[in-house]
C-alpha cells in the first residue's frame, strides 16, 4: 500500500544518493547538481549497504526531509547468492526508512 506522509507535496531539501559511484548514480548526481539540488552522494566508500554496521549507520545519514535515490545494488545478479545480496541491501534501506521516515523515495 502507497502511504503519502505529507499532506502537501514539497521538494526535498536534499537527495541522499545511495549508490553514487556507479555509472546511473554518477548520472542521477551530476542531473541533481545541474538542477541546483542539494545531493549527498554515497557509494560504497562512504557506507557498504552489506556490512554488519549498515543498519546504525545508513539511519545517521538520513534527515526526514530529504529524498532518496537507492541505485545500490550488484549487477549483474548471476547467482542466487548474489540476488540475496541484493534483498539484504533493500532490508537495510528499509530498516533505515523505518527509522527516519524521509520525504520521498525512488529506487531502481
Amino acid at each position: 500500500m502507497l502511504a503519502h506522509l505529507r499532506q502537501i507535496p514539497a521538494m526535498p531539501e536534499r537527495v541522499v544518493v545511495l549508490g553514487a559511484g556507479g555509472f546511473v548514480g554518477r548520472s542521477v548526481v551530476r542531473r541533481l547538481a545541474a538542477d541546483g539540488v542539494g545531493c549527498l552522494p554515497l557509494t560504497r566508500g562512504e557506507i557498504d549497504l552489506l556490512a554488519q554496521e549498515a543498519p546504525r549507520k545508513l539511519p545517521t545519514l538520513l534527515r526526514p526531509r530529504d529524498g532518496v535515490v537507492v541505485i545500490s545494488a550488484i549487477v549483474p545478479a548471476r547467482t542466487p547468492a548474489m540476488l540475496a545480496q541484493n534483498v539484504r541491501m533493500v532490508e537495510v534501506v528499509g530498516e533505515a526508512l523505518a527509522a527516519v521516515p524521509v520525504g520521498h523515495v525512488v529506487s531502481r
